[in-house]
């Protein structure tokens, strides 16, 4: 045998390698980048489409949900619009109420009033008749009372004759002897 090296069939040489790739060509041997298919999905042209299109289904979104905002927004004004007019006509309902109510009150009180002042009146007429016929009676029994008192003085006036009188026993007076002071207090002697 012959000293020589045995040529193996893949060189170790650069220049071997290089020959190498250009004489086998590429095929689809593992690698350490990412798979085809994800450096397919991230080219510049699938990423704009994909952002453009999630923003298009946001932008979408967000205007469905505006709209059913606004239409909500549109029933809750219907609902405060309704709600208004009803506290407005209850308001005013109200005030017709207590309106009437206090027309009422002032009639009755004006009715009352008068009522109340035509008894006054009858009370005071009442009053003034009662007055004169009060002054009436005590200037009648004040006259009966001055004759009475008149009579009874001259009784005990009499009576101070026929007890100052000494030893005389027969009455100064004009009065009969049986009559003395027998008629009585107020009565005519």
């Amino acid at each position: 045998m012959t000293s020589s090296t045995p040529e193996s069939k893949t060189s170790s040489t650069p220049e071997s390698n290089a020959n190498a790739d250009e004489q086998f060509p590429a095929r689809d041997a593992p690698s350490a980048g990412p798979p085809l298919w994800r450096r397919r999905w991230f080219e510049p042209i699938v990423v704009a489409a994909i952002i453009v299109a999630l923003v298009v289904a946001l932008v979408m979104g967000v205007t469905s949900m505006f709209e059913s905002v606004k239409e909500e927004i549109g029933f809750v004004k219907g609902d405060l619009n309704a709600a208004e007019i009803r506290l407005r006509e209850e308001i005013q309902a109200s005030e017709a109420r207590l309106n009437k109510q206090i027309a009422e009150v002032k009639t009755d009180f004006k009715t009352e009033t008068t009522e109340l002042r035509a008894e006054v009146k009858e009370l005071r007429g009442d009053f003034k008749d009662l007055r004169a016929e009060f002054k009436a009676e005590m200037s009648q029994n004040s006259a009966e009372l001055r004759a009475d008192n008149k009579i009874m003085g001259d009784k005990l006036d009499r009576l101070l004759e026929v007890l100052a009188a000494p030893g005389d026993s027969t009455p100064a007076s004009d009065t009969p002897p049986g009559k003395g002071l027998q008629g009585g207090v107020g009565s005519p002697s």
